[in-house]
């Protein structure tokens, strides 16, 4: 089965979607005035929103991995690559 390539777009522009999420600094705001309220405290109590958020992408890329998986592709941590968003994926993978 060859990947399509409109699947692999959509693929990445849901994972940036939900990195932008996570960097809404709107929700973001709520965190970091309750670690200054508790001296930092906070994020060891409760998970923050960037964190929650992190953790659905991930979820999503694993899911996605298994859909890939047949065709060698694996679509890798963008938090542990240092790559906070995903572009020009069709040069790597052939497509265009």
């Amino acid at each position: 089965m060859k990947i399509n390539a409109d699947e692999l777009q959509a693929t990445v522009e849901t994972i940036n979607e939900k990195l932008h999420h996570a960097e809404k600094l709107s929700l973001n705001i709520f965190d970091n005035v309750m670690e200054c309220l508790t001296i930092y405290t906070w994020p060891m109590l409760f998970s923050t929103h960037y964190q929650r958020a992190l953790k659905r992408m991930l979820h999503f890329i694993e899911t996605e991995n298994q859909r890939y998986q047949a065709e060698g592709v694996y679509i890798s941590d963008p938090v542990r690559s240092a790559f906070l968003f995903v572009s020009q994926l069709e040069n790597i993978v052939g497509f265009g």
